[in-house]
């Protein structure tokens, strides 16, 4: 699938939502699979599991507090979206999905996205809110921590420095107390190379 997220939770790969269409994730899905990894690293048979709420790509998933969080992406119409959908997954068994109480502030899609000390990080990404220009957002929200994972009851943090240029299809890391981002493509198309 194009524009699926992957993750690691209980000793399982997950993946979820992504695209079947030929371009830029136009046929979203609401697949969400899981397999086994052995101590040495081997992967087990993939699973079908139960289905995100919405066909969704480009978003993110995530793993904090024991449970797995798919985060924005866009529709079928390449309409950003902001919700997040939690599920808690009994070993590799994902029974249900549900919408968190508090979404993204704002719709995001290619975002980066990463996990520190159980809070979400969504880090920069397409959309049209404040902290935005020619759709491409330079922002950080940062959810409450999740150490029990579960239900996201309170606000995500818009507070954090936004960074000095704009992107969109980066990448994130979160690693001793710091946050890096990794190339992207700004709101001219130009592709960047920095960290």
């Amino acid at each position: 699938r194009l524009g699926g997220s992957g993750a690691v939770v209980n000793g399982y790969l997950v993946m979820a939502g992504g695209g079947t269409g030929t371009t830029d994730c136009s046929t979203p899905v609401t697949t969400v699979s899981s397999a086994p990894r052995d101590v040495y690293g081997g992967v087990g048979t993939w699973t079908d599991q139960a289905a995100l709420p919405a066909a969704t790509g480009w978003g993110k998933l995530l793993a904090a507090g024991g449970s797995l969080y798919y985060v924005g992406g866009q529709n079928a119409a390449g309409t950003a979206q902001s919700a997040v959908y939690y599920a808690t997954p009994s070993g590799g068994t994902i029974g249900s999905w549900g919408t968190a109480s508090n979404g993204l502030p704002n719709a995001r899609s290619n975002f980066g996205a990463t996990v520190w000390n159980n809070r979400l990080y969504a880090v920069g990404g397409a959309g049209t809110s404040t902290g935005c220009s020619g759709g491409v957002c330079d922002t950080v929200y940062v959810s409450p921590q999740l150490n029990s994972g579960g239900n996201i009851t309170s606000a995500w943090s818009t507070t954090s420095t936004s960074f000095n240029v704009a992107r969109s299809g980066l990448a994130a890391a979160a690693y001793a107390n710091n946050l890096y981002i990794f190339g992207g493509v700004d709101s001219t198309g130009i592709y960047l190379s920095d960290t």
